[in-house]
């Protein structure tokens, strides 16, 4: 059983038996600690990234841009077409041009946040090559 169970434990298998739990510790902070930081992280770059995006793809409505003046005439005709007044129409197809925009930032951001991640984990990976290959049983010396 004890040699089941070290198998499972590699982060402190080579500890004394009596600094397990010290160690077990120890590594549940760590990986808590990392987890939160790590959601931390990627919930700030998601809120900055979307803000950026929002901003870069909202400079491209305007009034004098042909395709935004379209798209927002159309809106409104469809609206008017099933039975919203002129004020409304108007104000319902903004609304709607800045939904599209905000999923559109959202989503761009998710894409930025998960290429980062990926660039992260792609840096650390080679670095299990580097880890020591712990033997079932050994102890280490002190």
């Amino acid at each position: 059983m004890v040699r089941h169970a070290s198998r499972h434990c590699r982060g402190y298998s080579y500890l004394p038996r009596e600094k397990n739990n010290a160690a077990s510790g120890l590594i549940n902070l760590s990986r808590n600690i990392g987890g939160s930081t790590g959601i931390a992280f990627a919930t700030t770059m998601l809120a900055r990234q979307a803000q950026i995006h929002q901003n870069n793809l909202i400079s491209h409505i305007s009034p004098y841009h042909p395709q935004a003046r379209q798209t927002l005439w159309s809106i409104r005709q469809m609206l008017v077409h099933h039975g919203a007044g002129q004020v409304q129409a108007v104000q319902e197809s903004l609304a709607m041009v800045y939904g599209t925009v905000q999923h559109q930032a959202a989503m761009l951001s998710y894409i930025d946040v998960f290429k980062t991640m990926a660039l992260i984990f792609l840096t650390i990976a080679p670095l299990v090559i580097l880890m020591r290959r712990i033997k079932p049983g050994a102890v280490a010396a002190h």
